[in-house]
């Protein structure tokens, strides 16, 4: 008797806190600038700029960096997107990471060439340290 009182009071609990309502968090416009989390670990750095050249591939390519991603860990384009096209939009993005300051002058090189060279899998290893 005590547990269901118990499992009552948590449902009810949950429902006046707005739990009854549920909606998915809308997908981020890759377009708009949006802050970048900033944990204070070692790899921070990358963090920022991965998802500022991420952003910026998605904003190009008209889709969200979510699925941009997806795609790119699954080793596929995304949907109707030539080899030529992703790694124009990687550009843009590592354009769009440099211009917001994520990643300097340097780092952009390096990421330009082995997107040029070595083509959108090869900066993925690079990146994963792989």
């Amino acid at each position: 008797m005590l547990s269901i009182v118990v499992a009552l009071a948590l449902v009810g609990g949950y429902l006046l806190a707005g739990g009854g309502t549920y909606e998915p968090t809308a997908v981020a416009d890759p377009c708009a600038p949006r802050a970048r989390p900033q944990s204070g670990d070692l790899l921070d750095p990358v963090q920022r700029g991965t998802l500022a050249v991420l952003d910026g591939a998605a904003c190009d390519l008209h889709t969200s960096r979510e699925q941009v991603l997806l795609d790119l860990v699954r080793r596929r384009n995304p949907l109707g997107t030539s080899d030529a096209r992703l790694k124009d939009a990687v550009d843009a993005g590592i354009d769009r990471a440099q211009k917001e300051g994520t990643i300097g002058g340097a780092e952009a090189t390096g990421l330009r060439l082995a997107v040029q060279f070595g083509g959108v899998g090869a900066l993925l290893d690079l990146l994963r340290g792989s």
